[in-house]
């Protein structure tokens, strides 16, 4: 099982055997197959256009918060990321660093997930 699924099989805990099969677009449930009562599901739920729920700590599982893991895809050469070290160090937090091919299986060794940098452009008003 690949980590996003892991992910959200521990989301839905105790509950996860009773809602695996109605799982639509990868977390949701259908409230017309399962509603949060019926799959003894104790913790708060989010909904989507009020016929599909999961789980609130599931909010941006789909997107993993804009971070990708480098074992899924790399960034193009010369590209300005954030790298989150990986699991292997004492502390986790992100770096800024430039993706250079050359440095790659460095950057592979030492980091799990990469976003690029992306201008913060100024409110409108």
């Amino acid at each position: 099982m690949e980590e996003k699924e892991e992910y959200i099989k521990s989301a839905y805990g105790a509950s996860y055997e009773a809602v695996k099969d109605f799982l639509q677009y990868g977390s949701w449930v259908h409230e017309d197959d399962l509603t949060p009562d019926m799959a003894e599901y104790e913790g708060k739920v989010e909904w989507l256009a009020s016929s599909h729920w999961r789980p609130e700590c599931l909010a941006g599982v789909d997107e993993n918060n804009g971070w990708v893991r480098f074992n899924q895809r790399h960034p193009e050469n010369g590209a300005k990321i954030y790298a989150l070290l990986n699991e292997y160090f004492e502390r986790r937090y992100w770096e800024e660093l430039t993706f250079i091919d050359s440095r790659k299986q460095y950057i592979l060794d030492r980091y799990s997930h990469w976003r690029k940098v992306e201008k913060i452009e100024y409110p409108l008003y």
